[in-house]
């Protein structure tokens, strides 16, 4: 079994994240277990929430204390 890790970043998507995670969560490919990483970057609105909500739909969670913009993701 490979394991292949998919990184999701989020600032303020809290329309968006749990359709996001959700749509992920239903892809299948044989031989493979998906890692889901969602790095929430500082959001100030219900994305938070909905992420703590929904921690069935991904494998971790990295919270930014500050907004470090879209790059900062990738070396979480």
């Amino acid at each position: 079994m490979i394991t292949v890790s998919i990184l999701i970043p989020a600032y303020n998507e809290q329309n968006t994240i749990r359709s996001v995670l959700e749509t992920v969560q239903r892809q299948a490919v044989p031989g493979v277990r998906f890692e889901v990483i969602v790095i929430n970057d500082a959001s100030i609105d219900d994305t938070a929430r909905i992420l703590r909500e929904s921690s069935s739909l991904y494998s971790r969670l990295i919270e930014f204390e500050r907004n470090r913009g879209k790059g900062a993701a990738g070396i979480a």
